[in-house]
């Protein structure tokens, strides 16, 4: 499977994943800068779907060293905000999201 394959599925195993992610060529951070809308990969981790589920838009690269990976959407998704990864409580989240499943 390619990258690009996993990607229109949107789901792979976590093998799968890891081994299309470790072929996949390194990029220079000049490519790399700006806003990047993501999305997920289902791969049966224990917390999938949270990201969709919380509003997650992207990641923002500011420059090498200063990245906001948790771009979500404002109420209405007028606005984004970043959050960051450190503050983010997930454990109380995983038992909802094992419970809810994925989100599709």
């Amino acid at each position: 499977m390619t990258a690009q394959e996993m990607l229109d599925r949107g789901t792979a195993s976590t093998e799968e994943a890891l081994a299309i992610f470790d072929s996949l060529p390194p990029v220079d951070l000049g490519f790399m800068e700006g806003r990047w809308h993501g999305g997920e990969v289902y791969t049966g981790h224990p917390i999938e779907g949270l990201l969709d589920l919380t509003g997650w838009y992207g990641k923002l690269f500011q420059s090498p060293e200063e990245v906001h990976p948790l771009l979500f959407y404002a109420r209405r998704k007028t606005r984004l905000y970043a959050i960051d990864p450190k503050l983010v409580p997930l454990s109380p989240w995983i038992p909802r999201v094992k419970a809810l499943g994925p989100v599709m």
